[in-house]
């Protein structure tokens, strides 16, 4: 059965107009992100989603509510942990220009080179672009299982959208980097599943 995923980015936060990295901590939309919110909620009249998912941080909720208020609409709203965004250690709650200064070549390959960066090792405690990519597969078949021929928003996060899309367009993630831009915040990708015997089928329309 085929079912419609709408592959959102959250809105913009606080710490993103500061240059803040934000990973799996928490960070509250900024006043420009409640507004990309509330335009969020204009595209929602036009897809008209039967359930909206959701990470398990706070920005991706936020964006959720505000939407739904915006378009006048309530629909139940499923947590996925695994949507989070990628878990990036110490350098978390850190600005990239602090990174940059203390570890300028560390910083100039994740920048450049983030999949080798991160399966290096060189950020101890940090999650890889391999599992991140592992954890959000299974959580969307679990949406797929849970929600099968329904139209979806996904809300998540940059780096996971990234990796989702990777996997769509069927690009190694090691050129992920170089293929595929980190969505813009509310930015909108609509892919097509088919899950058949345990295997999923994509297809991308954007």
């Amino acid at each position: 059965m085929k079912t419609d995923i709408f592959l959102i980015r959250h809105a913009k936060t606080k710490w993103n107009e500061i240059g803040k990295i934000q990973g799996s901590l928490n960070s509250s939309l900024s006043d420009e992100g409640v507004a990309q919110a509330i335009q969020l909620g204009e595209k929602f009249k036009e897809i008209k989603p039967e359930v909206i998912c959701t990470s398990s941080l706070e920005r991706t909720k936020e964006t959720a509510r505000i939407a739904m208020n915006s378009w006048g609409e309530t629909r139940e709203v499923q947590e996925y942990e695994g949507l989070n965004e990628i878990h990036l250690s110490e350098w978390q709650g850190k600005r990239f220009e602090e990174i940059k200064k203390i570890h300028p070549l560390k910083f100039e390959r994740f920048m450049e080179e983030p999949h080798a960066f991160f399966m290096s090792g060189e950020l101890p405690g940090a999650e890889n672009y391999l599992d991140v990519q592992i954890r959000a597969m299974e959580s969307i078949a679990k949406i797929l299982d849970r929600n099968s021929g329904k139209k979806i928003a996904v809300i998540s996060h940059g780096i996971v959208l990234r990796i989702l899309l990777s996997y769509l367009r069927g690009i190694p993630l090691e050129l992920s980097n170089t293929k595929i831009n980190i969505a813009g915040n509310t930015q909108v990708f609509h892919t097509t599943w088919i899950k058949e015997d345990m295997e999923m089928i994509s297809r991308i329309s954007i």
